[in-house]
């Protein structure tokens, strides 16, 4: 009996297997994680991005306190330049 080969490849190009270029990363040293002891001590900052149903984009920045695990700023809008991620963070 004859084996079952797949689809051909109609691009024209050679394929390789996925393992073929894949490098691994270097191994680290686990550790465990630094957790807040007190609120105030330790804050986060994330930038997020989306879009409405109509196509309107959105920004928003985050601020956290790790500590307690509480927003303590939250702005949307479509920009949010340098200035006014200063004048939220201060």
């Amino acid at each position: 009996m004859e084996s079952q080969a797949g689809p051909p490849d109609l691009s024209g190009h050679e394929t390789q297997p996925a393992t073929a270029n894949a490098q691994t990363s270097p191994m680290r040293v686990k550790q465990p994680l630094d957790v807040p002891s007190s609120p105030g001590q330790l804050w986060s900052m994330d930038f997020m991005h989306d879009t409405l149903w109509h196509g309107k984009r959105f920004r928003t920045l985050n601020v956290f306190d790790e500590g307690v695990r509480e927003a303590l700023a939250i702005e949307v809008d479509t920009s949010l330049p340098t200035e006014r991620v200063i004048r939220v963070l201060e």
